[in-house]
């Protein structure tokens, strides 16, 4: 049976926060068993607001690099 499908993402405007983790990745991480996941950086999103250009690519590859990390922890 093909699994269901589900995109979903976060700003890159600021830290990860343990909401951010407890809110969204950690569900992330379960969610994998039983839908085709896509994740991503919502970085078009964080322009809503004005951002230093430098801050906004160092938030996201930083963001980037704690997803990466999440899904890779030892059970």
């Amino acid at each position: 049976m093909e699994k269901k499908r589900i995109l979903s993402g976060i700003q890159s405007t600021g830290n990860l926060t343990l909401g951010n983790y407890l809110g969204a990745i950690n569900n992330w991480k379960q969610m994998q068993e039983d839908y085709d996941c896509n994740f991503m950086i919502a970085n078009l999103h964080t322009l809503t607001v004005r951002n230093d250009p430098n801050t906004l690519r160092e938030n996201t590859l930083n963001l980037l690099a704690l997803y990466i990390a999440a899904r890779n922890r030892p059970k």
